[in-house]
């Protein structure tokens, strides 16, 4: 039996609800079983329980006949897409009629995109650490990881400096080892069974390749705001759990990071260039906070005090769930990860609140100490503009 000559199928959808806080984008397979060209056709995309959102979208695409192709298409989020689920429809091809109808719609599926989530252990007193920071800064910058790749720095390993937060030393434990540079990869074992290694840039796209190639049971959707009240940055955090989460003790891990941080003195910095990236400012604890499912969703909010030092262009929110067992370093791997941008409100606010001009006191070590303390000290000052300057100075 000879095929007909128009016959567009709708071989499937699949929803990513994770990367936008506002907007729902479905990835259709479309395929032309058809005898004949076709130039092109029409889908919409409506929620099934909600027929007011409808967004309807032409694609100029050429098909010959046994061709299949992916078009994307956007549409407002409306509730939780696994009550309320996305359906496509083919509703017009555009040289002429569509002989079957029974393959041409297709209910979005959700898939959570699997990102990686990258700590690297980096101090001030590490030479080598500037070094191994290019190398995660190019590489992240590429086509393949720029979207998908997830980096938070710990200030730790190779002594510590001005920027150590509690945490950063409380994860040695899972690190392993007293030097940096280093870098774990989804907190996952690698070969000679350590847990992070100091890579080349070769070692750092195998290991991408190598987690972005796993499915996540969780997917995690991010936004952020302030409360006008207290100035505090709030970060809403969602959780849908979409298949059976092989841990033990599942925690949520949240953290504040800013990037484009000057050094004081940093060991290796042969040519003056070295910025700091991904530095933590703020977290929820460190080893997460224990997840309590309501069937497949978890929903939970955090606040942030916001120092005035703080640029609020250069931050964001990192969320990732992660297993705890202190016994067993190899059984604390993550499954998935997520980060955001914070909000222009958050933006707004943030520059009324830094109009002043604030400085800190640290010594040649790079402690925070008072400004009255004795000996040598850097004074850090950052000005209402964001530019820092930093000043030796001598109390007797």
């Amino acid at each position: 039996m000879s095929p007909p000559e128009y016959d567009l199928a709708l071989l499937e959808a699949r929803l990513d609800y994770s990367s936008d806080p506002n907007v729902n984008f479905v990835t259709v397979r479309v395929a032309n079983n058809g005898s004949k060209e076709v130039t092109g056709f029409t889908l919409e995309c409506a929620y099934a329980n909600n027929s007011s959102e409808v967004v309807t979208e032409h694609f100029d695409i050429t098909l010959v006949p046994g061709e299949k192709c992916d078009v994307t298409c956007s549409i407002s989020k409306v509730g939780d897409v696994f009550m309320n689920p996305l359906t496509v429809i083919l509703t017009g091809i555009d040289d002429g009629e569509d002989s079957y109808v029974d393959n041409n719609s297709t209910v979005a599926r959700v898939p959570s995109q699997k990102k990686v989530l990258v700590e690297e252990f980096t101090t001030e007193k590490c030479s080598n650490c500037p070094r191994v920071a290019r190398y995660m800064h190019e590489v992240c910058g590429e086509d393949a990881y720029k979207d998908r790749v997830i980096v938070i720095c710990h200030h730790a390993g190779y002594y510590t400096d001005w920027l150590t937060q509690p945490c950063d030393e409380e994860i040695g434990w899972l690190y392993g080892c007293n030097s940096a540079p280093a870098v774990m990869y989804d907190r996952t074992s690698l070969p000679r069974d350590v847990m992070a290694d100091c890579p080349e840039t070769k070692d750092l796209r195998t290991h991408f390749d190598r987690q972005l190639a796993l499915t996540p049971s969780v997917g995690i959707s991010m936004t952020t705001a302030t409360d006008e009240n207290t100035g505090e940055l709030i970060v809403n955090v969602s959780l849908k759990r979409e298949s059976a989460l092989d841990m033990t003790d599942p925690r949520l891990s949240v953290y504040l990071t800013e990037d484009n941080i000057n050094p004081l003195i940093q060991s290796g910095d042969t040519d003056g260039t070295h910025i700091h990236q991904h530095v933590i400012r703020a977290y929820n604890s460190t080893w997460g906070d224990k997840i309590e499912w309501d069937g497949s969703d978890y929903n939970t909010t955090f606040r942030f005090a916001i120092d005035p030092t703080w640029k609020a262009e250069d931050l964001k929110a990192v969320a990732f769930i992660n297993n705890y067992d202190p016994d067993n370093k190899a059984n604390n791997k993550i499954d998935n990860a997520e980060s955001c941008r914070i909000s222009d409100d958050v933006n707004s606010i943030m520059t009324i609140d830094a109009e002043a001009t604030v400085s800190s006191y640290y010594d040649l070590s790079g402690r925070s100490v008072a400004a009255d303390s004795k000996g040598f000290l850097l004074k850090v000052t950052r000005n209402p503009d964001g530019t820092i300057i930093t000043t030796k100075i001598l109390n007797r």
